[in-house]
């Protein structure tokens, strides 16, 4: 491990105030999943050939609450989670440092960066992670788990993924057929999230309080 200098801080605060966005989040992403089912079951009413124009103003009414009670407000919480998820990251390395553990673990700063950089962020923050993990195991004398953090990570992946790759309701020569397929492929991508915020409150939990118990072992 490189040459740190800092000072070790008590990781419960920083987990807290990560874990009540994430559980939001988590929440949200799977009433999106179950509200994209419902879409994909609604406009399976209509022939596949119509166009967004001509759906019923009931259809589009129901549609339109439902993006607006569940997408901002996920959107709020994801940012939120995003942000309180970085300052833990860097807290749980600078705490590594100051532990002095054993193995390879990365800066605080480059653990952080690692979600930033494109191409890198698919990869690096795993290891990243699996490192830490590792070290902190270790010198507990228990066994890392690394593959709840392994399955955490390509759940995450998977949904990004997938998200990226659905298309628009507002794409040029839109039609129902186009829409309920977009619906279907948001529907399991956020039900991959759900999935991986599960796995993410769990890693993070373990991961703090495996902190504090190596800080009190001490």
């Amino acid at each position: 491990m490189a040459s740190v200098t800092t000072r070790y801080q008590d990781p419960t605060s920083r987990k807290r105030r990560l874990l009540i966005p994430l559980a939001f989040a988590t929440l949200f992403a799977l009433a999106f999943s179950i509200s994209s089912l419902y879409e994909w079951f609604v406009l399976a009413e209509y022939p596949p050939e119509t166009t967004p124009g001509e759906l019923r103003s009931d259809t589009v009414e129901t549609l339109g609450f439902l993006s607006l009670v569940i997408i901002l407000p996920r959107i709020i919480f994801l940012l939120a989670t995003a942000v309180f998820f970085l300052i833990w990251i860097y807290r749980i390395h600078e705490n590594a440092y100051a532990l002095q553990l054993e193995g390879s673990i990365y800066t605080p700063g480059w653990a952080v960066s690692f979600y930033l950089i494109p191409f890198v962020n698919f990869f690096l923050p795993l290891v990243s992670t699996l490192q830490l993990t590792k070290a902190q195991a270790n010198a507990l004398n228990r066994k890392s788990n690394k593959g709840t953090i392994v399955i955490w990570w390509l759940l995450f992946l998977f949904s990004m993924l997938i998200a990226a790759s659905r298309g628009f309701f507002t794409e040029e020569g839109a039609t129902v057929q186009m829409l309920r397929n977009d619906a279907l492929m948001t529907s399991i991508s956020e039900f991959t999230l759900f999935l991986a915020g599960c796995l993410a409150w769990i890693i993070i939990v373990r991961i703090s309080n495996q902190q504090i118990a190596i800080q009190n072992k001490e």
